[in-house]
């Protein structure tokens, strides 16, 4: 390898708060984290009366519904951001922050006012609406508020770092009535690569 061919490479080296498969990951753990603590309890609700004693735990895809709809939002958001040009991709985060601060405040809705959240499923177990009863508020809301505000992170990150990222060439050359991309072996990103491979087309081949 040359000289000049190094440091080339050394200057196109991304820092690695940029790198697009760091904050891929990143985006994803956090939507996913965030479907993942609408699955166990949010609330404990203990119905004591004279009629019946009851003890109901309402999972928190009962009582926030929207966390778990704005996380699969901001999933596919990410999914999509990494293959979207630069113009879609600023839509599709600023989504994704929108659908961050959307599960937060559902989330604080639901901490704030447990009973209400919880008034369907405990009808459902107990046949009776606006029993006195007893909330308690388990960790996971304040779980998925971190991952909210995580997605949040990841959403603004990813706006701002993207504009470093390889943009997918628009332009093509022609070679044997073969369309192979314009850019150097070097400058082929792995959709480029895999564009030309379907082709027929050696990437190697420029060099």
């Amino acid at each position: 390898m040359s000289k000049a061919h190094l440091e080339k490479t050394t200057k196109q080296r991304l820092p690695r708060w940029k790198s697009p498969g760091l904050l891929t990951l990143l985006g994803l753990a956090s939507a996913g984290g965030a479907f993942g603590t609408t699955l166990p309890p949010w609330i404990t609700v203990n119905v004591k009366d004279a009629l019946q004693h009851a003890t109901v735990n309402v999972p928190g895809s009962d009582a926030a519904p929207g966390v778990s709809a704005l996380a699969l939002v901001a999933l596919v958001g990410t999914l999509v951001a990494r293959l979207a040009s630069q113009k879609i991709r600023y839509v599709i985060t600023a989504i994704m922050a929108l659908s961050g601060v959307g599960m937060m405040f559902s989330i604080w809705s639901t901490m704030a006012d447990p009973a209400s959240a919880a008034r369907t499923n405990v009808g459902e177990t107990t046949g009776v609406v606006g029993m006195d009863a007893d909330y308690t508020l388990s960790a996971w809301p304040w779980v998925a508020m971190v991952a909210a505000l995580m997605i949040i992170v990841s959403a603004v990150l990813i706006g701002i770092a993207s504009r470093s990222w390889k943009q997918r060439k628009a332009k093509y050359d022609r070679n044997h009535g073969v369309a192979v991309p314009a850019n150097s072996h070097e400058d082929l990103d792995e959709i480029d690569t895999w564009d030309s491979l379907t082709r027929g087309v050696d990437p190697t081949d420029n060099r």
